[in-house]
């Protein structure tokens, strides 16, 4: 059976905040080093930063970011103050 490939953005606005939801579905395997996530793609040099980035972005701007993943999706959760 093939796997049916998701990605999905919610943006909410609630309390004053920017709720900022990112799904995506993916193969379950994920790679770490110190507690960091790495890309799994062949050319690392060009992939791998987009998170950290979102992070960076996040904290700058006073926010809050939550990672999650199980075996099927991987979710991370964005709240900017407004």
């Amino acid at each position: 059976m093939q796997r049916q490939e998701i990605f999905s953005v919610k943006i909410n606005y609630s309390k004053g905040n920017a709720l900022i939801t990112l799904i995506n579905t993916y193969n379950g395997e994920i790679k770490k080093k110190n507690g960091i996530l790495l890309t799994l793609k062949d050319d690392e040099k060009n992939h791998g930063i987009g998170l950290k980035s979102v992070e960076e972005a996040v904290n700058r701007n006073n926010g809050h970011i939550k990672i999650h993943y199980d075996d099927k999706e991987f979710k991370v959760t964005v709240i900017l103050p407004g």
